[in-house]
């Protein structure tokens, strides 16, 4: 479970969230949920590990701010098991969610990239200099700080 609150959602809404949070749920009823019109839902599939890429890639550009951060926060948890060499395809498909989380217009959403990179070795440098290079400090200071992936030169101060 995702920890959604799906008590205070109509009957129908509820149960397609419950849906939505099921780890043997299939995933084109994932992929199909992922457009729900309930942002209750959205949020189950865009924390659900069992999501398939495709339907994280529509949730990128979610409306509702809570979907991108909760997307962010689990996409961001695959990087480190996907080494450079390994599942090119993947790792592609996850850091272009990443890159286009961590341009998100909401400094929150840009922030859980940060906060969930700033540790990550395998993280590419260019995606954390973005981060780094952020005007809100909440966002740049955890990778500027803590990031192993920096030095001096890659920071323009």
């Amino acid at each position: 479970m995702t920890g959604v609150q799906t008590c205070a959602l109509p009957i129908y809404a509820a149960a397609r969230c419950r849906l939505a949070e099921g780890t043997d749920t299939r995933p084109e009823i994932l992929y199909f949920l992922a457009e729900d019109g309930a942002p209750e839902v959205r949020r189950a599939i865009a924390g659900n590990p069992r999501t398939p890429p495709q339907a994280d890639a529509r949730l990128v550009r979610d409306s509702d701010q809570p979907v991108r951060e909760i997307l962010a926060a689990k996409i961001a948890r695959l990087l480190p098991a996907l080494a450079a060499e390994q599942r090119d395809d993947l790792r592609d498909r996850v850091v272009g969610m990443l890159e286009t989380l961590a341009r998100d217009q909401a400094s929150r959403v840009r922030q859980t990239v940060a906060e969930a990179l700033k540790d990550v070795t395998t993280a590419p440098p260019a995606l954390v200099r973005t981060l780094a290079q952020d005007v809100d400090i909440a966002v740049a200071e955890p990778v500027d700080r803590k990031s192993t992936r920096l030095n001096s030169s890659h920071v323009a101060l």
